[in-house]
């Protein structure tokens, strides 16, 4: 599938969920139905454990992977910044497992149980948050700037969707929360937040699949599977073939067809 093609996929799931999301916020506040026969619960964006829940992990490890293909082969052609993307890598492995078991709420429970906060930081995990991304900000700015603009520009939108999904929302709703209550307009800033969230993941996942389609046309991953045994029993080495899974993109007419070759890699441009 072209990055394109991707692109509209998750563009639609999204759209999708947020409608879905919005739907639950009518039901809940509009109607006073907090189950709905378990729609209410499984839709809901501002919720953990169901289908956005999934839906967003799944974008961030989908992400994860894509950086992990594209620092192999940096680290094959011994490229500078092959640690920053083996850092990404990381990074949104991470992030996607955060998704889906909120361990970003554990620092921010004690937080706000130590000091007396204001009611925009009473989601105390945006401050050690924050400060995570400025960190992280300054430690891949060169980083970015190496890009090509039609890769770095995206990839900052994406950062800015989802750091001011995230930070800008939780504190959003922190605000609203302690100074009214939790109601449709709480709803709808959850909403906003989470759709910002999903919106900079899918801009990221386009950014990668259309850099790997610039870079280099097509990309193949190959592995060693297991040897076959002769009629003896022993395992002939000479007769194993290798397993292979292949992840391609469509080779583009702008003179950039550098391969990622299937054997150990090396990388032409």
């Amino acid at each position: 599938m072209d990055p394109r093609g991707l692109t509209r996929v998750l563009v639609i799931g999204a759209g999708v969920l947020i409608l879905m999301g919005a739907a639950t916020i009518v039901l809940r506040y509009g109607y006073g139905h907090d189950y709905a026969r378990g729609l209410v619960p499984k839709f809901d964006l501002d919720r953990e454990l169901n289908v956005p829940t999934w839906f967003s992990s799944g974008l961030l490890l989908c992400a994860a992977a894509l950086l992990g293909i594209i620092a192999s082969a940096k680290h094959a052609a011994r490229d500078r910044f092959a640690p920053h993307w083996i850092g990404l890598a990381v990074i949104f492995t991470l992030l996607s497992m955060d998704e889906t078991a909120s361990i970003h709420g554990l620092p921010g429970s004690q937080l706000r149980a130590a000091f007396d906060l204001p009611g925009f930081l009473h989601f105390a995990w945006v401050i050690p948050g924050t400060v995570a991304v400025a960190v992280f900000a300054a430690a891949y700015l060169r980083f970015l700037l190496h890009l090509p603009p039609g890769t770095s520009r995206p990839i900052a939108a994406a950062g800015v969707l989802v750091a001011g999904g995230a930070l800008g929302g939780e504190m959003a709703q922190g605000a609203y929360q302690t100074a009214y209550r939790e109601d449709a307009i709480f709803g709808v800033i959850a909403l906003v937040e989470e759709s910002l969230e999903m919106a900079g993941a899918i801009v990221f996942v386009h950014a990668l699949t259309s850099y790997l389609q610039q870079q280099y046309g097509s990309v193949q991953i190959a592995f060693a599977g297991p040897a076959s045994r002769s009629q003896s029993g022993r395992s002939d080495g000479q007769n194993a073939k290798p397993a292979e899974v292949r992840a391609a993109f469509p080779t583009t007419t702008s003179g950039r067809q550098g391969r990622h070759q299937a054997a150990g890699y090396p990388l032409e441009r």
